[in-house]
């Protein structure tokens, strides 16, 4: 039987981007009723940055949610620090499953209580930080700098390497990169005390590293490289890391590379629904737009793709793809659809 674990969440409730915040929580408490399955007898923890809106409680509370309201955490100026919220709420297990709040759960979960003990998580989708400034970040937490390379998720499923790169050789990194990996799905143990450690990693990058540099982006407004630090201290005690499976973590990416397929998802991290939202109530006008606008940004993205393979010459390898790609996009829509009129049509 797998070991229990709880999930937790950090939906921002404290600017201005609390809007996409209260329509990406309603959607997860929703695909969470809808499609966890086993997993709904684990606990789950919605830790809010603010006050959570009415419409947030309502369905935390349908779903049987723990919800705790906590102040915004600045670390030095590093962005993405709220996530560390998660990791301040009072344990209900010995091992949790942090995953963010734009994350559809379309399956059971509770699977992942099989990995032993050990930290895990998914490659990141592309490379976004330089080989140099990893080498001062490794220096800077005083490792060594690995020799391990991995592929990045773009790469993996042979998506069409980049016409503009965001630094010097980003298309050889996203194929060939240190470890990196994607931070909206990790699963560990409390006792690791990931908390201080992220935070400490976080904090480095934002001292020792420009703003101004080509490629601190990736440092300095992601948490993700200070998960890859954290991760790599942690294996340097000994404790142990395995690769989150791709249906743990799908995206994007994944539907135009042709696996996992929708059956195959139990977690698809739709990364920038709800972008835009700049007012309350996405979900409340007896219409689902925010679904409708994901629909069309991830045909956007299929159709880049295409032409990328149209560009290399793979034409009719990139027409299959597209093809097959927006079938299983349509498929993904049903399913947000069903989730819509089962779980928040007359709640919210």
């Amino acid at each position: 039987m797998a070991e229990p674990f709880e999930i937790i969440t950090v939906p921002d409730f404290s600017g201005r981007t609390r809007y996409r915040f209260e329509a990406r929580t309603i959607l997860f408490l929703a695909s969470w009723m809808e499609n966890a399955g086993a997993a709904r007898s684990l606990p789950l923890h919605i830790a809010c940055v603010g006050e959570p809106p009415e419409s947030v409680r309502r369905m935390a509370d349908r779903a049987g949610a723990i919800v705790t309201v906590h102040e915004h955490l600045s670390l030095g100026g590093a962005q993405g620090a709220n996530k560390l919220r998660g990791l301040d709420v009072e344990p209900r297990a010995t091992r949790y499953l942090l995953v963010d709040t734009d994350v559809v759960f379309l399956g059971d979960v509770s699977t992942i209580g099989d990995l032993p003990d050990c930290i895990s998580a998914a490659p990141a989708a592309i490379a976004r930080v330089p080989t140099h400034l990893w080498k001062r970040l490794y220096a800077g937490m005083g490792l060594d700098f690995p020799e391990e390379r991995m592929a990045m998720i773009h790469s993996e499923v042979d998506m069409p390497p980049f016409r503009r790169e965001q630094f010097e050789h980003q298309n050889r990194d996203t194929a060939s990169s240190p470890p990196y990996y994607n931070s909206g799905v990790v699963f560990a143990l409390w006792e690791y005390d990931l908390r201080s450690l992220w935070a400490e990693c976080m904090e480095l990058g934002f001292r020792i590293v420009d703003r101004s540099e080509v490629g601190a982006d990736g440092i300095v407004r992601s948490d993700q490289a200070g998960l890859a630090l954290s991760i790599a201290s942690l294996r340097k005690k000994g404790l142990e890391f395995r690769r989150l499976p791709d249906g743990m973590h799908a995206r994007w990416r994944h539907i135009y590379g042709g696996t996992p397929t929708p059956d195959e998802m139990q977690i698809l991290h739709t990364t920038g629904m709800m972008n835009g939202l700049t007012s309350s109530g996405g979900f409340s006008s007896g219409h689902p737009k925010p679904l409708d606008k994901w629909l069309g940004q991830t045909r956007s993205r299929l159709l880049s793709q295409l032409r990328g393979d149209i560009r290399r010459g793979r034409p009719g390898i990139g027409i299959k793809r597209f093809r097959t790609a927006r079938q299983r996009t349509e498929e993904l829509r049903e399913r947000f659809i069903e989730i819509y009129q089962n779980q928040i049509v007359g709640v919210v």
